[in-house]
Protein backbone atom coordinates (compact mmCIF):
# COMPACT_ATOMS: atom_id res chain seq x y z
CA UNK A 1 0.00 0.00 0.00
CA UNK A 2 1.32 3.19 -1.38
CA UNK A 3 1.22 6.37 1.65
CA UNK A 4 -0.16 9.24 1.30
CA UNK A 5 2.03 12.50 2.85
CA UNK A 6 -0.81 15.77 2.65
CA UNK A 7 2.35 18.74 3.82
CA UNK A 8 0.21 20.82 4.67
CA UNK A 9 -1.48 21.85 8.24
CA UNK A 10 -4.80 22.51 6.95
CA UNK A 11 -7.73 20.33 6.58
CA UNK A 12 -8.61 19.50 2.68
CA UNK A 13 -6.96 16.11 1.65
CA UNK A 14 -8.50 15.51 -2.07
CA UNK A 15 -11.00 12.98 -2.21
CA UNK A 16 -8.69 10.67 -4.23
CA UNK A 17 -5.90 10.45 -1.88
CA UNK A 18 -8.80 8.01 0.17
CA UNK A 19 -9.28 4.29 -0.79
CA UNK A 20 -12.45 3.79 -1.22
CA UNK A 21 -15.58 1.99 -2.38
CA UNK A 22 -19.55 2.21 -2.59
CA UNK A 23 -19.20 3.00 1.17
CA UNK A 24 -19.97 6.25 2.23
CA UNK A 25 -17.36 9.19 2.25
CA UNK A 26 -17.65 13.16 3.50
CA UNK A 27 -16.18 14.75 0.66
CA UNK A 28 -13.27 17.42 0.82
CA UNK A 29 -15.62 20.68 0.93
CA UNK A 30 -18.27 19.44 3.23
CA UNK A 31 -14.81 18.02 5.84
CA UNK A 32 -13.08 21.22 5.35
CA UNK A 33 -16.28 22.95 6.65
CA UNK A 34 -16.84 20.54 9.67
CA UNK A 35 -13.53 20.41 10.66
CA UNK A 36 -13.33 23.69 11.15
CA UNK A 37 -16.85 23.86 12.69
CA UNK A 38 -15.51 21.60 15.54
CA UNK A 39 -13.07 24.10 16.53
CA UNK A 40 -10.02 21.62 17.37
CA UNK A 41 -7.10 22.27 19.32
CA UNK A 42 -4.27 19.44 19.18
CA UNK A 43 -4.93 17.68 22.60
CA UNK A 44 -8.82 17.36 21.67
CA UNK A 45 -10.22 13.95 21.87
CA UNK A 46 -12.67 13.50 18.90
CA UNK A 47 -15.16 10.73 18.02
CA UNK A 48 -16.52 10.16 14.71
CA UNK A 49 -20.01 8.73 14.95
CA UNK A 50 -21.01 6.98 11.38
CA UNK A 51 -17.13 7.04 9.99
CA UNK A 52 -17.61 5.54 6.61
CA UNK A 53 -14.29 5.76 5.02
CA UNK A 54 -12.72 7.38 8.00
CA UNK A 55 -12.33 10.62 5.68
CA UNK A 56 -12.76 13.27 8.85
CA UNK A 57 -10.95 11.17 11.74
CA UNK A 58 -8.18 11.16 9.40
CA UNK A 59 -8.24 14.43 8.87
CA UNK A 60 -8.85 15.16 12.70
CA UNK A 61 -5.73 12.85 13.64
CA UNK A 62 -3.57 14.77 11.80
CA UNK A 63 -4.87 17.84 13.45
CA UNK A 64 -4.98 16.52 16.91
CA UNK A 65 -1.72 15.11 17.54
CA UNK A 66 -1.63 14.95 21.30
CA UNK A 67 -5.26 13.96 21.64
CA UNK A 68 -7.24 10.91 20.99
CA UNK A 69 -9.18 10.55 17.83
CA UNK A 70 -12.32 7.09 17.53
CA UNK A 71 -14.11 5.97 14.66
CA UNK A 72 -17.07 4.21 15.57
CA UNK A 73 -18.64 2.64 12.35
CA UNK A 74 -20.95 -0.73 12.29
CA UNK A 75 -20.27 -1.70 8.82
CA UNK A 76 -17.64 -4.06 8.33
CA UNK A 77 -16.83 -3.13 5.08
CA UNK A 78 -16.25 0.31 5.89
CA UNK A 79 -14.03 -0.90 9.16
CA UNK A 80 -11.89 -2.48 6.67
CA UNK A 81 -11.41 0.69 4.65
CA UNK A 82 -10.90 3.40 7.74
CA UNK A 83 -8.14 0.57 8.80
CA UNK A 84 -6.87 0.77 5.45
CA UNK A 85 -6.95 4.41 4.66
CA UNK A 86 -5.60 4.75 8.76
CA UNK A 87 -2.36 3.08 7.31
CA UNK A 88 -2.13 5.37 4.32
CA UNK A 89 -1.88 7.98 6.10
CA UNK A 90 0.04 7.07 9.11
CA UNK A 91 -2.29 8.32 11.81
CA UNK A 92 -3.30 7.60 15.47
CA UNK A 93 -6.47 6.33 15.46
CA UNK A 94 -8.79 4.34 17.54
CA UNK A 95 -11.42 2.61 15.43
CA UNK A 96 -14.38 1.18 17.72
CA UNK A 97 -17.13 -1.40 15.55
CA UNK A 98 -19.99 -1.50 16.34
CA UNK A 99 -23.16 0.76 17.52
CA UNK A 100 -22.84 4.55 17.62
CA UNK A 101 -24.80 4.31 21.85
CA UNK A 102 -23.31 1.33 22.59
CA UNK A 103 -19.75 2.90 21.60
CA UNK A 104 -20.18 6.01 22.75
CA UNK A 105 -21.17 4.70 26.93
CA UNK A 106 -17.67 3.09 26.82
CA UNK A 107 -15.78 6.67 26.24
CA UNK A 108 -15.63 8.77 29.59
CA UNK A 109 -15.60 12.31 27.90
CA UNK A 110 -14.67 13.34 24.75
CA UNK A 111 -14.04 17.49 23.90
CA UNK A 112 -15.42 17.07 19.85
CA UNK A 113 -18.23 14.45 17.77
CA UNK A 114 -18.94 14.81 14.43
CA UNK A 115 -22.13 12.49 13.54
CA UNK A 116 -21.77 11.03 10.10
CA UNK A 117 -24.51 9.00 10.47
CA UNK A 118 -26.43 7.62 13.20
CA UNK A 119 -27.83 4.41 11.92
CA UNK A 120 -31.50 5.49 12.88
CA UNK A 121 -30.57 6.11 16.36
CA UNK A 122 -29.72 10.08 16.41
CA UNK A 123 -31.83 11.12 19.73
CA UNK A 124 -30.07 8.35 21.54
CA UNK A 125 -26.55 9.76 19.91
CA UNK A 126 -27.22 13.17 20.93
CA UNK A 127 -28.30 12.04 24.43
CA UNK A 128 -25.22 10.25 25.20
CA UNK A 129 -22.85 13.19 23.68
CA UNK A 130 -24.65 15.33 26.08
CA UNK A 131 -23.73 13.66 29.01
CA UNK A 132 -19.94 13.05 27.70
CA UNK A 133 -19.56 16.56 26.00
CA UNK A 134 -18.14 18.65 28.23
CA UNK A 135 -19.33 22.82 28.84
CA UNK A 136 -17.84 24.07 25.91
CA UNK A 137 -17.58 21.21 24.09
CA UNK A 138 -18.86 20.99 20.53
CA UNK A 139 -21.20 18.35 18.24
CA UNK A 140 -20.70 18.81 14.55
CA UNK A 141 -23.88 16.92 12.68
CA UNK A 142 -23.63 16.70 8.83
Amino acid sequence: MTTFNWPYATPGIPDSAFIRSKVPMTKEEVRCVTLSKLRLQADHVVVDVGAGTGSIAIEAARLCPQGQVYAIERKDDALALIEQNRQRFGVALHILPGEASEQLATLTQFDRVVIGGSGGTLAEILRLCNAHVPTGGRVVVN
